[in-house]
C-alpha cells in the first residue's frame, strides 16, 4: 500500500473521518436550506367547513382574525414581556441562542430526537409561519436544523422590529385568536394600546401552551403562566418589585362577548388537529371537516331542552354529545357543551375531551376482555356479598344500584342489568392488566398508571373521555376493530393545492382472533331489552325504534351520568353533569343522559333505513339449563338459548338441581323410616355454599337441614336426645354489608329429638333467644367480629342436652354502587 493511502487509515485519521463526513453534510445542507428557505406569509384566512360546505369558522371574523399591527403599536410592556421570557438575547442574537444550542446539542444529538429546546422568538417564527405546514416530524433533529438555519436567514433578511411585530402577528393565543390584537380583544375586549402590564404579562403567558393555558376555563394555570413572565420581567430589569408585585395582584375582567362561530367546541377541536397534522393555520386554508351542521343543530336544542328540565330538580347544568359513524371513524356531532360561551359555568370546557369518571358504562370493556379470555353469556356469576382487596389492602364489596343482591345470575343478565357485584368478579377473574391492555386497544389514552387501579376499575373508577368511550362502542359495533375517529377530511389551500386528503384505514382487530364474534356476543347482549328488564323494567329510554345496544352509566357521587349506544352504522354517546365537578341530586344516566340519546339518536335515524347486527360465521345458537348456564337436564324447570362463540359452547350438563325427601307434614327431610305416605320427592335448588346464606336471606325454598322429627329415624329410634347445629358450620365467614342492615339476618337452625320441646340459643356465652316452637331456629342482625353460637335443648322431662359449639365472623367491607 503505498504510504499517502496508508495515512487515510491510521487510527488517528480514522478517529476524525466520522465528524468530518458529517460536517461536510452538515454544512451542505445549511446551504441548501439557507437558498432554498420559503418566504413568512402574512397574508391568508383560515375557513373551517362543515361536510355540506357550510362554513363553521373564518379567521377573519370577529374572533381569531389577524388584525395586522405595525410595531408602533406594541406597547414597551407587551415587548418586554416576550423579550423577558421567550427570548432574552432577542435584541443581540443571530435569530439562534447558541449558548443555548450548544448545550442542548449533546443531549439531542445522543437521543436522535429533539428532548432539550432552545427556541428564539425567531425560531417560534419560523415554525408557525413556515415550517410548520412541512411534513417534517414536529421534534425531529432535521426540522431542527432546518429551523435554525431559516432563523438565521430571517435574521439576516428582516430587522428586529419587523420581526417581532411578524411574530405578534402570527403566534397563537388559544381560543381562535391569532395575532396579538385578536388576543386582546377576545380576552379583553380592548386595543392592544390600552392593555396593562397585568394584561400584557397575562397574554404573553399564554404563548407557551394556549391549548392548557384557556382564560375561560383554567384561570389558575393561567395566573402561573402570568407570574411566571412578571418575575422574569423582574429578574431582567424590566420592571421593579413593586411594579410586579401591583401587577399579580390586578383583577383582570375577562370578556364574555360572543362571536360568531358555529360549533364551537368542535371547530376548537379541528384546529387542534391541524397542529397535528403539522400543517400552518396561519396561512390561507380551507378545511373541510366530518361535521354535520344540522345534526350539530339537533343535538344541542335537544341537549338544552333536556338540562333545562333536570337543572332544577337535579341540579345539572351540562350535556355533551358525540357522534361517530361506524365505518368510517368520521365524527359527524360535536357538541362540547349547551353554550360556549358562559363563563360562568366554564362553557368553553369541551366536554367531550374533558376527563370524568364513566360509572358503569366501562363495564362492556370488561365483559369484552372476559369473553375474548374464553367466558360466554352464560357464565354463571355469584351476586352476593363478597370482599375484595383494594390496592390499599382495605376490604370492598360493591353493591349494586338498586340495592339488592340477585343470588345466581349468568354473564348475560349480569351485563345488560349492570351488576356490580358480577362485573367486579368477572375482572379479578380475567385480571386488570388484560382489561387494561384491551382498554388501550380500543382507544382509551387516560389509563396510564397501572399500579394506580383495582378492582374498583370496572365501575367507573378511573377517568375517560366521551369521545374515546364513544369511539369504544363504534369499535364494538365494527366487529372488534379500532379506527381513529377524525374530523378532518381535506385541507385545500386559498391557491388550489390540496395539502391533505383523509385516507380511510381498514381498521385494526383488537379482540383477538375471535374478535368479531366476541364483539358480536357484546352488541347482542346490550341490545337485549329482556336481559335488561330486572334493572330497567320493560319501558325505557334505552329502547329505539331501530335495534341499539346501549350501556348507562352513573358516578356513586353523581358527579357524572353517561348513555352510549349504537346501530350496526353510528354511535352515539351522551354525557351530563356539571363541568365544575359539583355532584347533581340523585340522578342515574337512565334519567339525565338517556333521555337526551334517546330522543336524539330517533331525531337522527328519521329516514335511516331499519339495520340488525348481521350474525358473524362461528357463533353457535345451543340450549341451555337457564339458571345454570350449562346443559340441561331432566330436573331443569328452565331452558334457554343462549349464543357461543364455536368451542365455547357449555360440555357439562347441569348440577344445579336436586331431587330430595321431604316429610310433605313439615317439609323437612324424610328418610326410608317416614311412612310412605306423608313422603314426597321434590325437586329443589341446591346453592353453592357460597350463595346459601343469600337464598336464606331472601326466603328463597332451599334443601332442608333437618330431619323430620315425625320420622322414626335411626336416632329417634334409639331414644337418645340429640341437638346438633346444622347452620352455621365451623369457620364459617359472613360478609356483612351496612346498607341493607335492616333486612339482613343471619339464622341459626338446629337438628333436634323429637323429644326437645325447648332451644335457647346463646351468643358469645350469653343467653340471646328462647325457641319454643318448631323449626326451633334463631336470627340475628350481624355484627363485625368473631362469635360463637351454641344451643341448649329442654325436654318435657326437664332433660338438657347441648351442642357443639360453633365459631364464626362477620366481616364488613368498604361499599361501591354505581349504575
Amino acid at each position: 500500500m503505498y504510504p499517502k493511502i496508508k495515512k487515510l487509515f491510521n487510527p488517528t485519521i480514522r478517529k476524525i473521518r466520522k465528524p468530518i463526513i458529517i460536517s461536510i453534510l452538515f454544512i451542505s445542507l445549511a446551504l441548501f436550506i439557507w437558498w432554498t428557505q420559503p418566504k413568512i406569509n402574512q397574508s391568508g384566512t383560515v375557513k373551517i367547513w362543515d361536510r355540506n360546505h357550510t362554513l363553521l369558522y373564518e379567521s377573519a371574523g370577529e374572533v381569531g382574525k389577524k388584525m395586522p399591527i405595525t410595531y408602533n403599536d406594541l406597547p414597551v410592556y407587551l415587548i418586554n414581556a416576550a423579550v423577558a421570557s421567550e427570548d432574552i438575547t432577542f435584541w443581540t442574537n443571530p435569530g439562534v441562542d447558541l449558548r443555548a444550542i450548544a448545550r442542548s446539542l449533546l443531549i439531542n444529538i445522543k437521543e436522535g430526537r429533539i428532548v432539550s429546546g432552545a427556541s428564539t422568538i425567531t425560531q417560534q417564527l419560523t415554525r408557525t409561519a413556515i415550517i410548520s405546514h412541512k411534513k417534517i416530524p414536529s421534534r425531529s433533529i432535521v426540522r431542527k436544523i432546518r429551523e435554525i438555519f431559516i432563523a438565521l436567514r430571517i435574521t439576516a433578511s428582516y430587522s428586529k422590529k419587523d420581526i417581532l411585530t411578524m411574530y405578534f402577528n402570527q403566534m397563537y393565543f388559544g381560543n381562535l385568536a391569532y395575532g396579538i390584537q385578536a388576543a386582546s380583544s377576545t380576552y379583553f375586549d380592548k386595543d392592544i394600546s390600552q392593555l396593562s402590564l397585568a394584561e400584557s404579562a397575562f397574554l404573553v403567558g399564554l404563548l407557551s401552551s394556549p391549548d392548557k393555558r384557556n382564560p375561560f376555563s383554567s384561570r389558575d394555570e393561567v395566573k402561573k403562566g402570568q407570574i411566571q413572565v412578571l418575575d422574569l420581567m423582574m429578574k431582567h430589569g424590566f420592571i421593579s418589585k413593586e411594579k410586579a408585585e401591583e401587577a399579580k395582584l390586578e383583577e383582570l375582567a375577562i370578556s364574555t362577548k360572543k362571536s360568531d362561530i358555529k360549533a364551537p367546541h368542535f371547530v376548537h377541536y379541528v384546529l387542534q388537529e391541524l397542529f397535528a397534522l403539522g400543517i400552518n393555520n396561519n396561512q390561507g386554508l380551507n378545511i373541510y371537516t366530518t361535521l354535520d351542521y344540522p345534526t350539530f343543530n339537533l343535538s344541542e336544542n335537544i341537549a338544552k331542552i333536556w338540562v333545562d328540565r333536570l337543572k332544577n330538580q337535579h341540579d345539572l347544568s351540562n350535556a355533551s354529545i358525540v357522534l361517530i359513524r361506524n365505518d368510517s371513524g368520521e365524527i359527524i356531532d360535536m357538541l362540547g357543551g349547551i353554550d360556549y360561551f358562559d363563563a360562568s359555568r366554564s362553557g368553553q370546557v369541551n366536554m367531550a375531551t374533558a376527563l370524568r369518571q364513566p360509572g358503569s358504562a366501562l363495564k362492556p370493556v370488561t365483559y369484552a376482555t372476559a369473553f375474548r379470555e374464553g367466558y360466554t353469556p352464560a357464565t354463571l356469576i355469584y351476586d352476593v356479598i363478597k370482599i375484595y382487596q383494594t390496592k390499599k389492602g382495605e376490604g370492598f364489596t360493591p353493591n349494586n344500584y338498586d340495592g339488592r343482591y340477585h343470588g345466581l345470575v349468568l354473564a348475560r343478565e349480569a351485563l345488560a342489568s349492570s351488576l356490580n357485584l358480577p362485573a367486579v368478579e368477572m375482572l379479578d377473574r380475567i385480571g386488570i392488566n388484560n382489561f387494561l391492555k384491551v382498554a388501550r386497544d380500543l382507544g382509551i389514552t387516560t389509563f396510564t398508571q397501572e399500579d394506580r387501579y383495582d378492582l374498583a376499575l370496572t365501575l367507573g373508577g378511573g377517568e375517560i373521555k366521551l369521545l374515546e368511550l364513544t369511539n369504544v362502542f363504534a369499535s364494538f359495533a365494527r366487529g372488534g376493530e379500532y379506527k381513529e375517529p377524525y374530523t378532518i377530511q381535506k385541507i385545500v389551500a386559498d391557491d388550489g393545492k390540496n395539502l391533505y386528503t383523509h385516507h380511510d384505514n381498514q381498521g385494526t382487530q383488537v379482540l383477538g382472533q375471535n374478535g368479531k364474534q366476541v364483539a358480536y356476543l357484546i352488541s347482542n347482549i346490550l341490545s337485549d331489552p329482556k336481559a335488561r328488564i330486572p334493572a330497567f323494567g320493560e319501558k325505557n329510554p334505552l329502547v329505539l325504534s331501530h335495534p341499539a345496544s346501549v350501556k348507562t352509566g352513573t358516578t356513586t357521587d353523581w358527579h357524572d351520568n353517561w348513555t352510549v349506544g349504537y346501530t350496526p352504522s353510528y354511535t352515539v354517546g351522551v354525557w351530563v353533569g356539571n363541568n365544575d365537578n359539583h355532584p347533581m341530586r340523585e340522578i342515574s344516566g337512565v334519567v339525565g343522559a338517556a333521555p337526551i340519546w334517546n330522543q336524539f339518536f330517533e331525531e337522527f335515524l328519521k329516514g335511516y333505513p331499519i339495520e340488525v347486527f348481521i350474525r358473524p360465521e362461528r357463533i353457535k345458537e345451543v340450549e341451555i339449563c337457564a339458571m345454570s348456564g350449562s346443559l340441561p337436564d331432566e330436573l331443569c324447570p328452565e331452558k334457554t338459548n343462549e349464543l357461543f362463540v364455536e368451542g365455547s359452547e357449555p360440555k357439562e350438563v347441569s348440577k344445579l338441581h336436586k331431587k330430595v325427601l321431604i316429610d310433605n307434614r313439615n317439609g323437612l327431610l324424610a328418610d326410608d323410616s317416614c311412612p310412605k305416605n306423608f313422603v314426597e320427592e321434590k325437586v329443589f335448588i341446591d346453592y353453592p355454599p357460597e350463595v346459601y346464606t343469600w337464598a336464606i336471606q331472601n326466603r328463597q325454598e332451599v334443601i332442608p337441614r333437618q330431619s323430620s322429627p315425625l320420622c322414626n329415624n335411626s336416632q329417634q329410634l334409639s331414644g337418645k336426645i340429640y341437638l346438633e347445629i346444622t347452620y352455621p358450620k365451623e369457620k364459617t365467614v359472613f360478609e356483612s354489608a351496612p346498607l341493607l342492615v335492616n333486612n339482613e339476618r343471619i339464622v341459626f337452625e338446629v337438628n333436634i329429638s323429637q323429644s326437645i320441646n325447648k332451644v335457647f340459643w346463646y351468643l358469645d356465652g350469653k343467653l340471646f333467644k328462647e325457641a319454643e316452637d318448631f323449626p326451633y331456629s334463631a336470627s340475628w342482625k350481624p355484627q363485625v367480629g368473631k362469635h360463637t353460637i351454641a344451643a341448649y335443648g329442654m325436654t318435657e322431662n326437664n332433660e338438657r342436652v347441648k351442642s357443639d359449639e360453633i365459631t364464626f365472623s362477620v366481616v364488613g367491607y368498604k361499599e361501591d354502587s354505581s349504575n
